[in-house]
């Protein structure tokens, strides 16, 4: 399993080494971070990542004292990181990304698969040592078991309208008096159109004064309403992990890789079923 989460990460960190020399973070916030193009991620990278090099080594080369767990914070899009020297350092985590993408025809995620990552970087001193530190990398989720999703349906795919299929029409009066004349409207309702019939009638000699009937188009409106299903994936402990890769480099002094664990916090991944 450890070879295989090897070979995952060169492949991850091949595009974010490129990156080291020149790349601009942007600030935290709370609402820029848990975005992703189109999926709807959740997820917190706090946790205890464990060295996973040879000795329990966090950092592998590091010029001080070894560095074997990095503890991460994350508030926002912001991080905060604590070694297990008692060193501290702050940087910023780009957008979780899906890596894996799952199917209607393939709704399970495997085990051994990588799900998504997100870039991360941080810097600081590292007492032990004296250097200034900058690293850069990525957080892998891998899974450690299969991931079942749960499937959620808004919509129907009804058609409603509002005219009817009654042939005969509906029929309703009313009747007003102005203590002169009487006013009578006879309305009749018919499946594309109404007609509307108005009788004065003078209160005095009974007489008709007046007769009228006007016609107007009915509006059918017809609302469709999309069946839309979404795939909905729990992220926890039990059945993902994080992986931290990147580089560590020490002004004036090594450059080094990093590989860390750390058990998955709380997360969901949805996404749409076409």
């Amino acid at each position: 399993m450890k070879r295989s989460y090897l070979l995952v990460g060169i492949a991850g960190m091949a595009g974010v080494l490129m990156l080291v020399g020149g790349c601009e973070w942007s600030g935290g916030s709370n609402d820029s971070f848990n975005t992703s193009q189109g999926a709807g991620i959740q997820v917190n990278f706090s946790g205890v990542y464990s060295g996973n090099y040879p000795d329990g080594k966090a950092v592998e080369t590091s010029s001080g004292s070894p560095i074997t767990r990095l503890t991460l914070t994350e508030a926002g899009n912001e991080v905060n990181v604590i070694d297990n020297n008692g060193n501290k350092y702050k940087g910023n985590f780009g957008s979780p990304g899906l890596v894996f993408t799952p199917t209607t025809a393939n709704p399970t995620i495997p085990a051994g698969a990588e799900l998504m990552q997100a870039q991360i970087n941080f810097e600081g001193k590292d007492g032990s040592s004296g250097h200034d530190v900058q690293f850069v990398g990525v957080i892998h989720v891998v899974t450690v078991s299969d991931i079942k999703s749960t499937t959620t349906s808004s919509g129907d795919n009804s058609s409603s309208s509002s005219s009817t299929v009654e042939t005969q029409p509906t029929v309703t009066t009313q009747t007003h008096n102005d203590s002169t004349n009487t006013t009578l409207t006879i309305t009749y309702t018919y499946p594309t159109y109404t007609l509307t019939e108005v009788i004065v009638t003078s209160d005095s000699t009974g007489q008709t004064i007046s007769d009228t009937t006007t016609k107007t188009a009915n509006s059918s409106q017809s609302t469709t309403q999309a069946n839309t299903q979404t795939q909905t994936y729990s992220i926890t402990e039990a059945n993902s992990q994080y992986r931290l890769e990147g580089q560590w480099v020490e002004k004036g002094g090594n450059t080094s890789g990093v590989d860390a664990l750390s058990p998955a916090g709380a997360g969901v991944v949805s996404t749409p079923i076409n």
